[in-house]
């Protein structure tokens, strides 16, 4: 009766699949171009402005830590110097990288069981991408963007060679090699930090499959790396650089700048601890509970059973199955932090911790399964294989460090951004149960899908430094900079036609060079197409900001900073105090004409004032 019940479960599980998940990713696509409808309602006058004037104008600026503007500034020009067509076409190469990433971790979990690869699981799979934009709605493509791109393309392409193994190095095996290196470049590009990562990363990958390579194969493809990102080098200094000597220049001086504004205040090493007591916080109030204790105890007992029944040689295996989906169930209750309360934002903590909790249970309840699938006389292949997948969901754990290390946010907030590779983390660790690999694997599939799109639904309701959603009132807001065309909020529509408006009225000409003192408003110059002089944003609001400020436009190589307009702000929350321009030998306020002044009521509340040099 069991048997006959157990059958038609499974019976009905694979019909309600059959149909289930094709309409699910049906809408899941559904849900992207809905989303994508919305990007050209924001408009970050901050951050975002600041990655669009890098991808604009990076050619202009003699150092930087981060180069990422020269690759967005090619998708930039891609897009017709569209930034709403930008901000689509970046949404599409995330997510046809993600496609291609997850198709070949599928294609790895499948060819195990001798079975073809699901494309509508793929397709929900991607749907990890979401948590990107689930992050304040922040469009803009940065070098967050670009090293979450970098690390999909990695993963992607390593994902590939494992899934190509042959002794030779056909064209395909050369194409997987050149993406990997791709993957690499980017995020050196991006950030150093990531890229440093990956090499890391590099190395534990071919250490965890180095059976499935020869010596010679893994010298080979280490070598053609090395190769491929000697011709990306060369490739970027011939069309992006002055020389190699200018290229290296550019990264020193670059450090010096960001030694002088003082970005960074907590080292890397206290917010890695920050992350781990919080963490390990988690297990302390889970095992503090009585509830926890109870259902650990319980699972103690059911495994004592099954044990039992094996030592006595019970026949009855689909009650020792039953016993032993018991086990595994009430154990990891026995991790739920029953009575704490969690928020979205703390989703990839929560991620890191669930992980954890299945790793666990997984290895302690390892001999139950081996009994109960009758694992006893494939046991070497079977720990190996377990091993396997262990060790790559433990790369998959640490892909979305590699990105977060370098931010001056937390890394448990800054990582939320990225959980989609956590959750594929767990996901692989499900499929190497045979307890889970079945049902609940698909499962998490739609929890991930779930809380992506809720993420994104509250972002678009919350964006990034904006006051309003994306689904308020707009109004068609035109930018000086190749004329791109918003559709935005009554307050950002007003500030942007009020500056236009003195501008233009005073003989404003687009391609000036405008010194934006204001500390917080780089979005400025792309209002006025303005020609921002020493770097795309004067950071206000640091430690040392006014030395930057005076670092960077002593930097500049272009027109004489003489007939740069001057924004300041007096009452400015960030701004830079204007008299350090006499440092620069320019002769503030007297030589210059007020022109004008308005209030910027967006995200903060200051008065802003521009200047015409005479």
């Amino acid at each position: 009766m069991i048997n006959d019940s157990s059958f038609i479960l499974n019976s009905l599980l694979q019909k309600l699949s059959f149909i289930f998940i094709p309409v699910i990713s049906f809408l899941y696509i559904i849900f992207l171009i809905y989303t994508i409808s919305f990007f050209d309602n924001t408009f970050d006058f901050t951050d975002g402005s600041y990655y669009w004037l890098s991808a604009k104008y990076i050619s202009n600026y003699s150092f930087g830590v981060s180069q990422f503007g020269h690759y967005t500034g090619l998708i930039y020009a891609l897009a017709q110097k569209s930034i709403y067509l930008s901000r689509i076409f970046g949404a599409i190469l995330l997510f046809f990288s993600a496609f291609y990433l997850v198709y070949h971790l599928e294609y790895f979990l499948s060819k195990a069981e001798s079975k073809k690869v699901n494309k509508y699981i793929v397709v929900l799979l991607t749907s990890f991408i979401l948590f990107y934009y689930g992050n304040n709605f922040n469009l803009g493509l940065s070098y967050n963007w670009l090293a979450f791109l970098s690390v999909i393309i990695f993963a992607g392409g390593l994902l590939s060679l494992l899934n190509n193994y042959n002794e030779n190095i056909d064209s395909s095996s050369w194409f997987n090699i050149f993406y990997s290196s791709l993957g690499i470049w980017l995020a050196w590009n991006a950030k150093p930090t990531t890229a440093i990562g990956l090499f890391l990363i590099y190395i534990l990958f071919m250490l965890f499959y180095y059976h499935k390579f020869s010596h010679e194969k893994i010298i080979k493809i280490t070598k053609y790396i090395i190769f491929s990102l000697i011709f990306l080098l060369t490739l970027h200094i011939i069309f992006f650089e002055g020389g190699i000597q200018s290229y290296f220049n550019q990264y020193v001086i670059g450090l010096n700048a960001m030694d002088i504004l003082g970005g960074h205040k907590v080292p890397i090493s206290q917010k890695i601890v920050d992350l781990w007591s919080k963490y390990v916080a988690l297990f302390s109030f889970a095992f503090n509970n009585t509830i926890n204790i109870i259902l650990l105890v319980f699972t103690v007992i059911i495994k004592i059973v099954i044990v039992a029944m094996t030592y006595f040689k019970t026949k009855n295996n689909t009650w020792r199955k039953y016993l032993s989906w018991i086990t595994y169930t009430t154990f990891l209750l026995a991790f739920i932090p029953y009575g704490k309360t969690l928020y979205l934002s703390e989703l990839a903590l929560l991620l890191l911790y669930v992980y954890s909790s299945i790793l666990i249970v997984s290895i302690i309840n390892i001999d139950i399964e081996i009994i109960t699938y009758k694992q006893q006389n494939n046991f070497s292949n079977f720990i190996i294989n377990k091993l396997q997948l262990i060790s790559l969901s433990f790369i998959f754990l640490i892909f979305p460090l590699t990105i977060t290390i370098g931010t001056g946010n937390s890394y448990d907030k800054h990582m939320f951004k990225f959980s989609g590779f956590i959750f594929l983390a767990v996901y692989i660790i499900l499929k190497s149960s045979l307890f889970f690999k079945n049902k609940i694997s698909v499962s998490i599939i739609i929890m991930g899908l779930f809380f992506g799109v809720i993420s994104i639904n509250k972002a678009m309701n919350n964006p990034y430094r904006m006051p309003e959603s994306v689904f308020s009132k707009t109004y068609k807001t035109i930018l000086l900079t190749d004329n791109n065309t918003l559709n935005l909020n009554s307050k950002a529509n007003k500030y942007i036609t009020s500056l236009k408006e003195i501008a233009l009225a005073n003989s404003w000409k687009k391609g000036s060079l405008l010194i934006d003192l204001t500390g917080m408003t780089p979005g400025a110059a792309l209002i006025l197409g303005a020609n921002p002089p020493g770097s795309p944003w004067l950071f206000g609001g640091y430690k040392g900001s006014i030395k930057f400020a005076e670092f960077s436009l002593k930097h500049y190589t272009g027109k004489n900073l003489e007939n740069a307009w001057i924004l300041t702000s007096h009452n400015g929350l960030s701004k830079i105090n204007p008299k350090m321009l006499n440092n620069l030998e320019l002769d503030f306020p007297s030589q210059y004409t007020k022109i004008g002044s308005l209030v910027f009521d967006y995200n903060r509340k200051e008065t802003h004032h521009l200047w015409k040099p005479n």
